[in-house]
């Protein structure tokens, strides 16, 4: 089966954790869950996005986080509506996520009037009030964009988390990359979304955001190899921005499972 982009990420992740704590980008294709990554007994939650769409959905699951883009930022994941209806009938309330980059002048999407921060240098990807701006921008892209498939009650009311990962693209500085990010951040809370979260590892956070913090941001982690190593890795010391680790990322039955931290 195809495997979504944002979990072909996760596994070479995991092995790179044996060597170190940050945890880097990668995937292996088929159940790479070892004796040592059981499946517990714990029904998982599970993302899906544009990649599983028209159909394909877990018959089991306590939650859903459903992608709002096809992979892209200011892109729409056309089963977006249908999946977030499977994803409001699980137990635990729905979540969203949306894709983000900073790909600087580029962008037809750079530099639009009007908003936030002053854009000084529009021809530079590194300018953080235009990177900034497109963040925001990206973020209001994807809120409406929920809204539409949804209501606009729904888009407030659901955490949201931004998918950071180096596959998209980053053509700015680290410090400009950052403030792409809280741009969105601070959009999607300016329409009364109370949690707002990050998914991504350790390591293509600092690649991306060279280690940005952010201030109560939860992490959602990716690159456990199975559900007793996800189980594992919900302590500070797997947090790459800084804030409490609430969702931890692993394969199971050809979908993406996500295991909930416990207080979560």
């Amino acid at each position: 089966m195809h495997r979504s982009r944002r979990a072909v990420l996760a596994v070479v992740a995991a092995v790179l954790a044996t060597s170190t704590v940050t945890a880097g980008p990668a995937f292996a294709k088929g159940n790479t869950a070892s004796k040592s990554t059981t499946r517990s007994t714990v029904v998982p939650g599970y993302d899906i996005g544009w990649p599983q769409c028209p159909s394909s959905v877990p018959g089991s699951a306590a939650f859903g986080i459903v992608g709002v883009n096809h992979g892209l930022a200011y892109s729409v994941n056309s089963c977006l509506s249908s999946q977030y209806g499977w994803a409001s009938r699980l137990t635990k309330a729905p979540a969203f996520y949306t894709n983000t980059a900073n790909p600087g002048p580029i962008s037809t999407h750079w530099n639009n009037p009007g908003f936030p921060q002053a854009c000084v240098d529009p021809s530079s990807a590194s300018d953080t009030g235009c990177a900034y701006d497109y963040g925001w921008n990206a973020a209001a892209s994807a809120f409406a964009t929920a809204a539409s498939a949804t209501t606009t009650t729904v888009a407030a009311t659901h955490a949201w988390y931004l998918d950071v990962e180096t596959g998209n693209s980053w053509n700015g500085s680290t410090s400009a990359n950052a403030a792409d990010l809280q741009g969105g951040i601070d959009y999607l809370h300016s329409r009364g979304v109370a949690t707002v979260g990050v998914y991504s590892t350790g390591y293509q956070w600092g690649v991306i955001t060279g280690g940005y913090a952010i201030a109560g941001a939860p992490d959602w982690v990716a690159g456990a190899l199975g559900a007793r190593q996800a189980a594992g890795w919900c302590g500070p010391s797997y947090s790459f921005s800084g804030g409490p680790v609430h969702l931890v990322q692993y394969p199971q039955s050809g979908f993406d499972a996500d295991y909930a931290c416990p207080g979560t």
